[in-house]
């Protein structure tokens, strides 16, 4: 981080990455999450945007998990607008 000049890390995922956010944020490294994009074997594209249902009680746990872990920001990616929205006062 200090040769490359960066502020922070990303790390993507859910809540598998909450150990690693814990260790780094303890090492005094600030830590932006991200979740919401996930990469599905069963799409030929293999690409799916997450909406609803299960989707939607999986990310706001893993946000909160993040949160609490000692993320400064959880970016939320390639949801719909609106779930988005809903998600974010979450």
């Amino acid at each position: 981080m200090k040769e490359a000049g960066a502020h922070a890390v990303k790390l993507e995922g859910g809540e598998e990455m909450v150990s690693q956010v814990e260790l780094l944020t303890r090492s005094g490294i600030p830590v932006m999450a991200r979740i919401g994009f996930t990469r599905s074997p069963n799409t030929a594209l293999g690409y799916r945007v997450q909406r609803h249902g299960e989707d939607a009680q999986g990310l706001v746990s893993a946000g909160k998990a993040l949160e609490a872990a000692g993320a400064f920001a959880v970016l939320i990616e390639m949801v719909l607008a609106r779930f988005g929205a809903w998600l974010s006062w979450r």
